[in-house]
Order: structure tokens, then sequence, then C-alpha cells
């Protein structure tokens, strides 16, 4: 079974607010996620460890309140 999350859920999980995450996804920054509606958005978990990595690059730490949250 996989396990989803909202875009709130996500944002929690990978330790940015959910409009930092919103953001990165409207800019075609981050992948790996399921598009519902114009503002509704479904991760699941091995989506995570992909945007998580994303985040990690220096490239995106603007989209970042704080470090990525460990997912282990």
């Amino acid at each position: 079974m996989t396990v989803e999350y909202n875009l709130t859920e996500a944002a929690r999980m990978l330790g940015i607010s959910a409009s930092a995450l919103k953001q990165g996804v409207d800019a075609g920054h981050l992948r790996c996620y399921y598009r519902l509606g114009k503002n509704d958005y479904q991760f699941h978990e091995a989506s995570l460890l992909t945007n998580q990595e994303l985040l990690a690059r220096k490239e995106w730490t603007r989209f970042q309140g704080a470090p990525a949250a460990s997912m282990a």
C-alpha cells in the first residue's frame, strides 16, 4: 500500500512551509507528485525522498525555510 500526503503534510515532513513547497512545485523545481486540481497536490513516500534530495541541493535553498527534515 502506498502512503500519500497532501501538500501541508508533505511540507511538514520536508521541513519547509506549505507555501514554499507549492512555490517549488509550481516553478517546476520539485517533482514526483500528483496534481489533483489547481491547488491540490498529493505526494507519496518515494516522492518525498526525491524532493528532499532536490531541496538539499544548494540551488534550491531559497525554497527552504529550514534545513530539510530527515526522512529516517
